[in-house]
């Protein structure tokens, strides 16, 4: 507290701190049911557990690429870490994902999406450089709003867990285990709750889907559940399947804010490993209404590097471009989003997929 606020007397309470009236918008809303106040708290009243949860939450912060660079440049080149993003359509936002990870002077090890508005057949048009992508499928009849994808850094090795990955109109998710140099895999997965599915049957699925998880989880979303909203009791009842499975959130501050509305926390990141958790927050520089939020963790993934002998690179040599340009000038009129389908067909057409043996 300000030793001005404190002349003042005039003081509000947010979040167990005190502002006076001309400093209470600098105030954050921070989400930390796990709060604990350890000068006041003796050690028999709390556990390390609680201490750990809540100085993460505490700990969870904004962050501008700049100082996240300087902060976080030998922590993502030495432990493992993962971004998850709203994108809010692969078509309107991806390239400005693809220019926001290349200002990193490190990788994220598993980027999340949600909202791609895309199926497997067309997530070879939307790559990141030195990942391998996976995408699962839309909801049937929905052209926005749907979709989920996971980008693996290529030198790990990942596979789909088919029987975790699952699409309804309540949930879309998709998982895949990572190969760790422990005993124990990484399981890793991206989750969606669409807000015109049905609340109760997506915390049921959420909850059936937590029972059969395995230890050494993490799962990004979109859970489109303020948790800001203490007084919510949609909140409550998330709070009782999650934390009754084992499972702690790692965001507590605002990662959506609409003009002219109230900042609320939507996004996040679940797991039932705190223990391996080094740090969380999310990135002020926003694509869309979504802020990013991440996570580093203390668990070496195993590297795959070693048994690869192929890499795929598009064909665009010459010859293929300009007959790629021949068939969009014959086929296309100059409203290319409306007739995107069959862009998507004459440039897998035009630009085979070549295997390269990178041990030649």
């Amino acid at each position: 507290m300000h030793y001005t606020c404190y002349k003042k007397s005039d003081l509000n309470n947010f979040n167990d701190d005190f502002y006076c009236i001309n400093c209470i918008h600098l105030a954050v809303p921070r989400y930390n049911p796990f709060k604990v106040d350890t000068d006041e708290d003796t050690d028999d009243n709390i556990d390390d557990f609680s201490i750990k949860i809540s100085n993460l939450l505490n700990q969870c912060q904004s962050h501008p690429t700049k100082s996240l660079n300087s902060l976080l440049c030998d922590q993502l080149s030495e432990h493992s870490s993962m971004l998850f993003q709203n994108i809010d359509g692969n078509k309107s936002n991806f390239d400005s994902l693809a220019v926001e990870m290349h200002r990193f002077k490190a990788k994220f090890s598993v980027i999340a999406l949600a909202e791609t508005n895309e199926n497997p057949e067309t997530s070879d048009l939307y790559q990141l450089s030195g990942y391998n992508s996976f995408y699962q499928n839309t909801s049937p009849g929905k052209s926005k709003g749907t979709g989920v994808a996971l980008y693996v850094d290529n030198k790990l090795n990942a596979n789909v867990i088919s029987n975790h990955s699952f699409v309804s109109d309540n949930l879309e998710t998709l998982f895949i285990s990572l190969s760790s140099n422990g005993n124990t895999p990484v399981t890793v997965g991206v989750l969606y709750r669409p807000p015109s599915g049905d609340i109760n049957e997506a915390l049921n699925e959420l909850s059936d889907l937590l029972n059969e998880l395995p230890k050494k989880t993490y799962i990004m979303g979109d859970f489109n559940i303020n948790l800001l909203d203490q007084n919510s009791t949609t909140v409550q009842l998330y709070e009782e399947i999650v934390f009754g499975k084992g499972y702690f959130p790692l965001i507590s501050i605002p990662t959506h804010e609409k003009p002219g509305c109230k900042p609320s926390c939507i996004d996040n990141i679940i797991t039932n490993n705190i223990d391996d958790v080094i740090m969380s927050g999310t990135l002020r520089d926003r694509i869309g209404h979504h802020a990013s939020v991440f996570q580093v963790f203390n668990v070496t993934l195993e590297s795959s590097s070693h048994n690869l002998k192929f890499e795929q690179h598009y064909d665009f040599c010459q010859s293929n471009v300009e007959q790629f340009l021949d068939i969009l000038n014959q086929e296309l009129d100059s409203k290319a989003i409306e007739n995107f389908s069959v862009f998507h067909d004459t440039y897998k057409e035009c630009i085979p997929v070549l295997c390269v043996d990178t041990t030649a």
